[in-house]
């Protein structure tokens, strides 16, 4: 039996994805740490609401509460969070391009802002991941575009040979017409040949049948003459 071959990139692939899941879910109880954190005011409100939004599948709403902190609570002792889950929201959501730059963008800040935060570690790792599948697209992308450069060249290839055909069989449709044309004009010319022949070949005909009557009256004329003179005195 033969054995499939499994590429690389397909190999990796799996493991980036294995990865992504594995990290989502070490993020989801990391993320779940700080559920019980008890903050005053309006900070803790957003906080609370950023992790109810999260937990309930609600990333677009729990992404807008995170940026809320973020921009509002700078210097708020959740602000890392604020960033890691910014960045998990938008891996939820996505991209219709499949850019990760956004998400990556959030782990990059908790790691160069946050240098004291539990969650640098995993932020760390996460830009790597995501580094990894910004290098898979751009392999795919480079891919599919020497696909499509084949197509265009195959496309084009077809193309001229469509139009190579098409000029043999114009100029064999003219050769044709061609041989046609002077066969038909060797046809009339044997064609008027023939006629030619066939009036000499009767004109002969005449001709053989007046030599052969002239024959047959000299041969009249020489026996009559015989007989009159075998006969000198018949008149008497």
């Amino acid at each position: 039996m033969k054995q499939r071959k499994v590429g690389w990139c397909s190999v990796r692939i799996s493991l980036i994805w294995a990865s992504i899941i594995g990290l989502i879910a070490c993020s989801q109880i990391t993320t779940g740490l700080y559920n019980g954190y008890q903050g005053t005011g309006s900070e803790a409100r957003h906080y609370t609401l950023v992790q109810k939004y999260y937990r309930q599948g609600d990333y677009q709403r729990s992404l807008e509460e995170s940026l809320t902190l973020i921009s509002q609570y700078p210097k708020s002792n959740l602000y890392d969070k604020a960033l890691f889950y910014a960045a998990l929201n938008k891996l939820h959501l996505g991209s219709p391009d499949g850019d990760y730059s956004e998400a990556s963008s959030y782990f990059k800040r908790l790691a160069q802002e946050c240098p004291n935060s539990l969650l640098q570690a995993e932020s760390n790792t996460w830009i790597a991941v995501l580094a990894a599948l910004s290098l898979r697209d751009n392999e795919i992308a480079a891919l599919q575009k020497e696909l499509g450069e084949k197509k265009s060249r195959l496309a084009l290839f077809q193309e001229e040979k469509a139009e190579t055909m098409q000029q043999l069989k114009g100029e064999m449709e003219l050769k044709v017409k061609q041989l046609q044309r002077k066969k038909s004009r060797e046809i009339a010319q044997l064609q008027k040949e023939m006629n030619r022949l066939r009036k000499e070949l009767e004109l002969l005909k005449k001709v053989d049948v007046q030599l052969e009557q002239r024959k047959k009256d000299l041969r009249k004329s020489g026996t009559a003459g015989h007989d009159k003179g075998k006969n000198p005195g018949s008149r008497r």
